[in-house]
């Protein structure tokens, strides 16, 4: 089973050829959001032969399917694209909290967040934030599992002279999402033009 969340898309309309040129296949359907602007914007593509979705939602700030797994039990997989304002980011985290009431039994979610949890995340330090705080409020509340990320520290950088890293990507899933996905394993890829490493979720083995 293989899913693509491609965030921070920069296009206000997804076609076919533009999947098509990211994944070839005849067999490809996806659902996303808008960029605003310049920024924003997340798609999600699966291949109709191996993944069987059986329902969508489209958020401000995210997409979601809720997949019918293998086995019979269903779960939800939603992409994610944080907003970089104080008051963009309070609709965030209720966009997800809403997630969470929806999909909370059987979710994983993944992408671009925007923030770090802790100051060790950026390669400049600093004080803990408002939104630092508010990102480990979230996590707690929901009870989520934020896993180690294999094969790097940090997953964006500015790519000035004197580059600050941080690391804004990352999965994370629920207990009941891990019990069926026991194995699971996130890694760093190597960045090729993008400032943002891609993230591998690889669940090794299907329970």
């Amino acid at each position: 089973m293989r899913i693509l969340s491609w965030n921070e898309t920069k296009k206000v309309e997804i076609e076919r050829n533009l999947i098509g040129s990211i994944w070839a296949g005849r067999y490809n359907d996806w659902v996303s959001i808008p960029a605003w602007g310049r920024s924003g914007g997340v798609v999600m593509i699966w291949n109709t032969k191996c993944v069987s979705v059986v329902e969508s939602v489209i958020g401000e700030f995210s997409v979601s399917i809720k997949i019918k797994g293998f086995d019979g039990n269903d779960w939800w997989l939603s992409g994610v694209y944080g907003p970089n304002s104080v008051r963009e980011r309070r609709l965030f985290w209720e966009e997800l909290a809403g997630l969470f009431g929806l999909c909370g039994r059987r979710w994983c979610l993944g992408g671009d967040f925007n923030v770090v949890r802790f100051a060790s995340e950026k390669s400049n330090g600093g004080r803990a934030t408002r939104s630092m705080h508010d990102f480990n409020d979230f996590i707690r509340e929901t009870s989520l599992c934020d896993p180690n990320l294999h094969g790097a520290e940090f997953t964006w950088s500015n790519l000035r002279k004197n580059a600050i890293w941080c690391r804004l990507d990352r999965f994370m899933f629920s207990t009941d999402w891990e019990v069926l996905f026991p194995n699971t394993r996130q890694s760093a890829l190597t960045r090729v033009t993008s400032d943002h490493c891609p993230i591998l979720l690889d669940t090794i083995s299907v329970k």
